[in-house]
């Protein structure tokens, strides 16, 4: 039977962005719409006469969840039970704002939205702000609210804030949720019963909103908002007279869209407008057809409403720190292989990855939120975004990085078959570490430059197994590596020492004479066969240097076997440096890292180059290992 598609304009209004209208026929109900509209008509506070312990409520999602709408609906609904609501966007302040404007504006717009009940708050206001300079203006404005809620005679003011993550922008969020608790304490009659309630809505983290030292997570309630999920009526409508049987024509939107709101109400208009034949019997198929000419393909021109762009544009330039998003990203490239990632709320990678909207929670675990996200925010974006970062001003490696002579050694013993977690399950190591790891890593290496220089023009590729000098290959693409990796396969046993000893004296004998430094960068997923042998070479290549910024030896752990026990690849870390150099220093060019740790191969090397004995070690050793590092580590 074939689904006929008739042109329909203006029913799914979500596809304008922003708010929709109070009387949208397309607008979709949700359990945060009962939770608002509860707490605000006081269904959690205390008995009557008691004061009420919690003033504000948020609702941090990411970008086009329907916040907004939530909140214009939920504002008309209270209203018509007596509160009275103030809605205010704070994007309208401007890009900077200082404490004295930010309290100053909120009371100007606060005022001119209760005008019905308080004819002439505005002049009365800026009358008491001006008679009391004196005082800080957070003070100032508490001192006003007071005024406005006596003015009231009882009734429940609610403040709606939307775009609330532009107080993180302005670093005032910690003075305004201080206003907040401050409100919340006050022993004053007007506020008892909760005569103020706020309402604070945006993109942001809970914890980069609510991180006053002395203002708790449990004095604001949280409020979910959901994805679109089950049956959907009012999205079901509009397809329900242009379509014939729509209910599974709109599980299948749901299914790529994930119940994202605005993805969903924009997969709704297309199939409607769309003029191509949607088959019951081909449905599948005729639904990716119609995805991926009209949303994946060619998506930054294609992208309605700045949906994706604003996705990415949280990883390029939202406010979290540049060591946060890159793990963030991190993070993601675990989730989209499909390795199993268990939500933690106290994680400011997966909080960030849920603000970004890329990631959703599916009962205990984090997933890639929907499969459009999968095809768009891909393995190559994320190495394209990781180089955004890491090319901004504020990530400036060490001069010293660069006008070197790359060694990379890969391990090549039978282990390197074997599959777990961090590789998925159509991976080995050997396939992970070829196609994945190590591509990337020597990528970023190509690519990182500053006024001219580089690190390197090639890489020199050894793999190591048997008691002998391995395979070695010269590399100057990242995608030489598909063919050699897929031309070699895993050996037997894991000797390094015979394949490292060759990689050093091809630089003593060539690359130091040019006047160049060297990074040797090992990559195992197992206990070295020859390991009092190879620290014993670190420690012995160390006495030979003039400087130990010359050499820097980093290696990096892959594989569940070496997660679950890194303590052996720590010791040896820490037992080389209890070696001095031919001047008397300690050895330091040797450091191990793990591939799911380390946020950056680039990072790793440029650590090495910092010679600060605090960073010696990870910060995860210290963390996850904490007995074994107060007993042993000295320095």
């Amino acid at each position: 039977m074939v689904v006929a598609i008739q042109e329909q304009m203006n029913y799914y209004q979500g596809i304008k962005g922003g708010a929709l209208p109070i009387d949208a026929s397309s607008y979709v109900w949700r359990e945060a719409d009962n939770e608002l509209y509860e707490f605000l008509l006081g269904a959690e506070t205390y008995a009557q006469g008691e004061s009420c312990d919690r003033r504000a409520c948020y609702v941090l999602a990411a970008r086009q969840m329907g916040k907004s709408s939530l909140m214009v609906k939920t504002a008309y609904r209270v209203s018509e039970k007596g509160l009275v609501c103030v809605k205010i966007n704070l994007q309208i302040l401007g890009q900077a704002v200082s404490e004295e404007a930010l309290y100053l504006s909120l009371l100007r717009m606060i005022c001119q939205q209760i005008k019905e009940f308080y004819p002439n708050s505005v002049a009365e206001m800026d009358a008491i702000w001006k008679e009391n300079s004196g005082l800080p203006p957070a003070l100032r404005f508490q001192d006003c609210l007071v005024d406005i809620l006596e003015r009231l005679e009882g009734r429940k003011l609610v403040v709606f804030l939307d775009e609330i993550q532009q107080l993180i922008y302005w670093k005032l969020q910690n003075s305004f949720m201080g206003v907040i608790k401050a409100l919340t304490e006050a022993d004053r009659e007007v506020f008892r019963h909760c005569c103020l309630t706020f309402v604070l809505l945006g993109v942001a983290k809970p914890s980069d909103l609510l991180n006053h030292a002395g203002f708790a997570m449990n004095a604001a309630k949280e409020i979910e908002l959901q994805n679109f999920s089950g049956d959907c009526p009012s999205l079901l409508q509009g397809l329900e007279d242009k379509i014939d049987s729509p209910q599974p024509v709109l599980k299948e939107i749901l299914k790529w869209t994930g119940g994202k709101p605005f993805l969903t109400q924009v997969l709704c208009n297309l199939v409607v407008e769309s003029k191509i034949q949607l088959t019951q019997s081909n449905l599948k198929a005729d639904m990716e057809k119609l995805v991926r000419k009209e949303i994946i393909f060619d998506w930054r021109r294609k992208d309605r409403q700045s949906h994706l762009q604003e996705i990415e544009k949280w990883f390029k330039t939202g406010y979290t720190t540049q060591k946060e998003k890159l793990s963030a990203l991190a993070l993601y490239r675990k989730i989209l292989r499909g390795v199993p990632v268990l939500f933690d709320g106290s994680s400011e990678e997966q909080m960030s990855l849920l603000v970004s909207g890329l990631v959703a929670k599916s009962g205990i675990q984090l997933r890639v939120a929907n499969p459009i996200y999968k095809k768009v925010f891909n393995s190559e974006w994320i190495e394209s975004t990781k180089q955004f970062i890491q090319n901004q001003e504020d990530y400036m490696p060490s001069t010293k990085i660069y006008n070197r002579d790359v060694f990379i050694l890969v391990d090549q013993s039978d282990s390197m078959n074997d599959k777990d977690e961090e590789t998925g399950e159509d991976m080995t190591r050997w396939q992970f570490v070829g196609t994945e790891l190590l591509k990337g890593d020597v990528r970023k290496i190509f690519s990182r430059s500053h006024e001219n220089q580089k690190i390197c023009d090639r890489i020199y590729l050894y793999f190591f197994s048997r008691k002998r000098v391995g395979l070695d290959f010269e590399v100057t693409d990242a995608n030489d590596l598909d063919d050699i990796f897929r031309e070699n396969t895993p050996d037997s046993t894991t000797f390094i020492c015979p394949t490292m000893a060759k990689c050093l004296n091809d630089w003593f004998e060539n690359g130091r004479k040019q006047g160049k430094g060297a990074f040797f960068i090992i990559y195992t997923d197992g206990v070295l066969s020859d390991r009092s042998q190879f620290e014993k070479l670190i420690t012995d290549t160390c006495k030979r240097l003039d400087n130990q910024d010359e050499i820097k030896v980093a290696m990096v752990g892959i594989g569940e076997k070496v997660y679950k026990n890194p303590i052996p690849f720590v010791e040896l870390d820490y037992n080389t440096k209890d070696n001095v150099d031919s001047h008397g220093n300690l050895c330091s060019i040797f450091q191990f890292d793990l591939a799911n740790e380390m946020e950056d191969i680039i990072e790793f090397l440029d650590r090495q180059l910092k010679n600060d004995p605090e960073l010696g070690l990870p910060e995860w050793v210290k963390r996850d290992h904490s007995d074994w590092y107060k007993r042993n580590v000295k320095y």
